[in-house]
């Protein structure tokens, strides 16, 4: 069994065509048991802190996921990874975050190396690897995710509708036209804090938390997170945020 087919993006003007599966770059490091139990470990500090992973997700191949994306993305062309491990004494926690919490395509381009770490996905039918695949490249939190912030079709309402997700249904967005339909947003990558702002005003009977905004790094999306100021507090310590990141509003819950 192949989760090559997951990599087609099928086209009905066009006939589809297969990408071979990446292999991580070379050289390669050799993951160890520490790795692993490092990642492991990490998953238990984000709950604590009230970054809640998804529990349709499966641990091992979140596991997986993060090597992958410690290798290409903590190395990739600049460092040359150790001959054993990935180093990981400096406590790379916030990277970690950075890489789990947005939409990565990963573990299914390397095929190879995700089948050979995760050979379940062997015995399962082609479907159900792909669902599993798509399921485990999407944020692994419930509460915080990558989202999409362009200002073209319906983009901004379904940005409205994802945010209202973080929440696991505390706060509801009935019409998210309607939301939107005072805020002025200007230009294609428009600032979203004022959406933010408007999301935190509905929030005041659903207890004391908030959405936070971060700059993810593209101008295309930001990471939103739901959390309370106790969580809040406990994230920004954990992940070494500066207060200044965070909305001014928010902001002052950690001062």
């Amino acid at each position: 069994m192949s989760i090559w087919s997951w990599l087609l993006k099928r086209d009905s003007a066009a006939a589809p065509v297969a990408e071979p599966p990446r292999r991580m770059p070379e050289p390669r490091a050799v993951f160890t048991d520490a790795d692993r139990a490092y990642v492991r470990a990490a998953l238990d500090r984000f709950e604590a802190c009230g970054l809640r992973v998804r529990a349709d997700l499966d641990r091992d191949l979140i596991v997986v996921r993060a090597l992958i994306d410690s290798h290409r993305w903590g190395f990739g062309g600049e460092k040359t990874p150790p001959a054993i491990g990935l180093a990981l004494k400096d406590d790379p926690i916030r990277q970690l975050f950075d890489w789990l919490v947005i939409y990565a395509d990963d573990i299914a381009g390397y095929a190879d190396d995700t089948q050979q770490m995760f050979p379940r996905l062997l015995e399962m039918d082609d479907g159900s690897a792909n669902d599993m695949v798509d399921n485990h490249s999407a944020s692994i939190f419930e509460n915080a995710s990558e989202i999409c912030a362009v200002q073209e079709g319906d983009g901004m309402s379904s940005m409205v509708c994802e945010i209202a997700g973080l929440s696991c249904g505390a706060v509801a967005v009935e019409d998210a036209e309607g939301f939107l339909a005072e805020i002025k947003l200007h230009g294609k990558h428009p600032d979203i804090t004022p959406v933010i702002q408007k999301f935190n005003a509905h929030a005041t009977t659903a207890g004391d938390a908030r959405f936070v905004l971060l700059e993810s790094g593209s101008s295309d999306t930001v990471i939103v997170m739901y959390l309370s100021q106790l969580e809040l507090r406990k994230s920004v310590d954990l992940l070494k945020l500066r207060p200044s990141r965070l909305s001014e509003e928010l902001a002052s819950a950690y001062e």
